[in-house]
Formats: structure tokens, C-alpha cells, sequence
């Protein structure tokens, strides 16, 4: 086999690769430091932050309204809530708020921003809205809530629902995450800089010693030539070493 093919082919072991990101152990921390100061600073300073108001309101089916509730009534209460999500996104809820915030939007960029979960597979449904101006969310949230009752009920005769939290303003925006980012952005600056480190070891062809040349070569080597200016550096520095 040809000794440069062989040479072409470089691998790394465990040992090495230890080494190797031991030296540019510093390099590799300050690229983790820089990249995630700088993410921490656009996500404070130049990314507008989102806030998020959110009401509860409670399914019922048409029977709960006389009578014991059975197991069966809470199930059909719980499926309830995909249709309601629908109906409160849709255009005869969402139009009236338009028409009485006056927003400048429509229903399909409003319904984007309103979404309708069930609490941990609840009778209770969750209406959050999302939004740069903390007080339009909110305002969107409370005209949700008192709109969205009787278009419910006219649309759908089995069932009905009732506000058991009014809509009420988180104080922390919910976006973006800062912290997050900051620690994401972090580590993969790392993780980059420990690929490049890598990926120039590998691509690296040349040879740093007599050993090197022994391993791909498997020839002895008669003798070495010293770079005298790195040999004197490297004896005024109280170290040892050579370089060919």
C-alpha cells in the first residue's frame, strides 16, 4: 500500500483528541463566552419581547346543567374543547373584537395569535393570546371571554361555557428566551470551534515528528534536522522540544 494514501487516511484516538482540545481549551471557552454574551445582548436589546394574557373557562355538557355529572358527561365535555378552540378562532368571534379594539389586523392574523388548550385534559380550556403590546393581549382576552358564550351555545346546543379565571396579564414576557438562547448559543459556538480544531487536525498532512514518520512510513529515520530559532525559543522558555 502506498505510505501517503496511508497517511491521507489520518484518524484520531481518544488521547489525541484530548490533547488536542486541551490546547485549545481556552479558545474554545472564549467562543462559548463571546457567543452567547452576544446572543444575550440581541435577545435584551434588539428583539421586541412577547407578552402573554390568558383566561380559564370551564366546558359543560347540556346535561350537567340538571342532575348528577357522570363520567361519560366529563368525557364529552373534555372532546368539547376541540370544538370550541374552533369557534373561538373563527371569524364570528375574532371579527367583533376586531370591530370594538379596533385592531389593524384580521381575522386570519389575529386567530394566529390565540390558541385554545384543554388543562391537563380537563373539562377546563385554556384562551391565551399572545402579542408585543401586553395591553392589547390582555383587552383581546377579556373580549374573547365575553363574546365567545352566546356565539358558542347558538352554535352548538349541547354544551355551554362559563369564565372560571377572568383574563389576567403574565408579568414576565413569554419570548423571547433569553436564557435559553443565551446557553444554546453558547454551546454550539463550542461545539463549532471543537469541529474546526478537529476538522484542521485531520486535514492536516504534514509531519510534526520522527514518530510521525515511523508510524505512516514504518521506515527508520537516519536523522533530524532541528528548526534552531523554535530549539533556542524553546530553551530560553525552560522546555524542550523540536520541530522538522
Amino acid at each position: 500500500m502506498n505510505p501517503i494514501n496511508e497517511h491521507n487516511e489520518k484518524s484520531i484516538s481518544f488521547q489525541e483528541l484530548f490533547v488536542l482540545l486541551k490546547r485549545y481549551l481556552a479558545l474554545i471557552i472564549a467562543a462559548g463566552l463571546i457567543g452567547g454574551i452576544v446572543t444575550y445582548c440581541i435577545c435584551s436589546f434588539f428583539v421586541a419581547p412577547v407578552y402573554e394574557a390568558n383566561a380559564k373557562m370551564i366546558v359543560n355538557s347540556r346535561q350537567e346543567q340538571t342532575g348528577s355529572v357522570t363520567n361519560d358527561q366529563i368525557t364529552s365535555a373534555q372532546k368539547l374543547v376541540d370544538t370550541y378552540a374552533i369557534i373561538i378562532r373563527s371569524q364570528p368571534v375574532l371579527e367583533p373584537v376586531i370591530q370594538n379594539l379596533n385592531l389593524p389586523t384580521d381575522v386570519e392574523k389575529l386567530a394566529k395569535k390565540v390558541t385554545v388548550t384543554s388543562v391537563n385534559d380537563t373539562q377546563v380550556m385554556q384562551i391565551a393570546v399572545q402579542s408585543k403590546d401586553p395591553e392589547q393581549a390582555l383587552q383581546i382576552v377579556e373580549q374573547i371571554v365575553a363574546i365567545c358564550p352566546s356565539i358558542i351555545i347558538d352554535a352548538v346546543e349541547a354544551g355551554s361555557v362559563k369564565t372560571i379565571e377572568p383574563a389576567h396579564l403574565k408579568k414576565e414576557p413569554v419570548a423571547p428566551s433569553t436564557n435559553l438562547f443565551t446557553v444554546v448559543a453558547a454551546f454550539l459556538c463550542m461545539v463549532a470551534v471543537v469541529m474546526i480544531v478537529i476538522l484542521r487536525f485531520l486535514l492536516d498532512n504534514t509531519y510534526k515528528s520522527e514518530t510521525d514518520l515511523r508510524n505512516d512510513l514504518e521506515l527508520p529515520v537516519l536523522g533530524v534536522i532541528p528548526d534552531y530559532e523554535y530549539c533556542m525559543k524553546q530553551k530560553a522558555e525552560g522546555k524542550e522540544g523540536k520541530y522538522y
